[in-house]
């Protein structure tokens, strides 16, 4: 940081310091900023510890808990149930492919910087839902 602005007010005797408005600014947006900070890190540790668990349930039959389950259904449960049809019928036909003898294509890799990256991230997002529908169909 730098130093505060500061400017005399009174009778000329120097008992009297106040900062700057702008100094005033700065150091307000400051704090503001490093609250938020802190409070986003609490946050994170209690989503990676999962301590947040212990803290968010309502009791059975309050406004609290039926609004909690209704978010677990909508974000977890139902997602789940509308995944898992798909992922069965990939690794089917991923089987059958296999057990018919096809093997599965190798990736053609284009030369030059934007189709290679292009090629990439397709290979990179195939990648990724095959393993999400392992872990679905698991």
């Amino acid at each position: 940081g730098g130093t505060v602005a500061k400017r005399r007010r009174g009778t000329g005797n120097g008992a009297e310091v106040a900062e700057s408005p702008v100094a005033s600014r700065k150091s307000y947006f400051r704090a503001t900023t490093i609250s938020v900070a802190m409070l986003l890190g609490r946050l994170g540790r209690m989503l990676q510890s999962g301590a947040f668990i212990n803290h968010m349930w309502g009791d059975a039959g309050t406004l609290l808990g039926a609004v909690q389950m209704f978010l677990i259904r909508l974000f977890m449960i139902w997602p789940l149930k509308a995944a898992a049809p798909s992922a069965y019928a990939y690794w089917t036909w991923q089987l059958v492919n296999r057990l018919r003898g096809h093997s599965p294509a190798k990736t053609q890799w284009p030369h030059g910087i934007f189709p290679f990256m292009r090629a990439a991230l397709s290979w990179a997002g195939r990648e990724t839902l095959r393993a999400w529908l392992a872990s679905e169909a698991v």
